[in-house]
């Protein structure tokens, strides 16, 4: 496996580690921070604090899967 591969395969768990929070952070929205008009019957979405907290979940998942991903693929060459 390339490092490239390594890269790419490091998406996907960074993704879905990154969409299940902000799935839970959308139905335990008590505070309903990620809405611009709280308590409106259409809430509109404030998408730059939803993307931020979005990629501050998916920046550090990346990181730990591409490290973990790496670490497998140069121990196992060993």
């Amino acid at each position: 496996m390339k490092a490239k591969k390594v890269a790419v395969y490091s998406i996907i768990p960074a993704l879905l580690v990154s969409a299940v929070m902000l799935y839970v952070g959308f139905n335990h929205n008590a505070m309903e921070e990620f809405w611009l008009n709280p308590g409106e019957i259409e809430c509109i979405i404030d998408w730059p604090f939803t993307l931020g907290v979005g990629l501050s979940w998916f920046i550090p998942a990346y990181v730990f899967s591409f490290t973990l991903l790496l670490f497998i693929r140069i121990f196992r060459r060993k």
